[in-house]
């Protein structure tokens, strides 16, 4: 079963996502409630070759989800050499940028935590 065909891609196209009314909507859609419906990626899974990043993309994208959540992450982010610096390193930055950017292209939003496993 494919449930990529319910995803409104790519993510954005209908501007920010505000409250209204107690619920999220589209910026440029007044009117109609928003629901994400989503899964985590966490710690290593976020850093993935290209075609792998694009494959999980699908897959998530078949299932219906239109969210995902980068979760722990920022410890494998940032360069090992440099305890307690938030240099980044670079190739784990641009495996990142990859899946966000396949995910978005489907449709997908991402959320992300800031500062759960850095030291």
């Amino acid at each position: 079963m494919d449930f990529s065909g319910l995803l409104d891609a790519p993510a954005g196209k209908h501007g920010k996502i505000i409250i209204r009314n107690g619920h999220w909507e589209f910026e440029d859609k007044t009117g109609e409630a928003l629901r994400f419906y989503g899964t985590n990626l966490c710690m290593e899974s976020v850093f993935l070759d290209k075609e792998t990043a694009e494959k999980i993309a699908d897959r998530i994208a078949m299932n219906g989800y239109n969210s995902v959540r980068f979760h722990a992450f920022d410890r494998i982010l940032t360069k090992e050499t440099a305890p307690g610096s938030i240099e980044f390193n670079s190739d784990k930055l641009d495996q990142m940028d990859y899946l966000f950017h396949c995910l978005k292209q489907r449709g997908i939003y991402i959320t992300i935590d800031l500062y759960i496993s850095r030291l």
